[in-house]
């Protein structure tokens, strides 16, 4: 996947991350509390993508770097 559609895909889910969890804050305040689990779901289901594919670019990132020799 080219980089220039893997940021826009990125910026779509931050986007529904936010409003999911306002949302969930929004429903529950209102009393819609199953509604409010569902969305709450949605917004920890979302944060978990997008960290463990955050967690796997570093995880590469570092491991290139450390293999590496130290060049004095």
């Amino acid at each position: 996947m080219n980089e220039k559609l893997k940021g826009r895909i990125q910026i779509l889910l931050i986007f529904l991350m936010v409003g999911s969890l306002i949302g969930a804050f929004i429903m529950f305040f209102m009393g819609q509390h199953t509604w409010a689990l569902i969305v709450g779901s949605a917004f920890f289901i979302i944060t978990t993508t997008i960290a463990r594919d955050t967690r796997n670019t570093n995880t590469l990132y570092a491991s290139s770097h450390i293999d590496e020799p130290h060049r004095w």
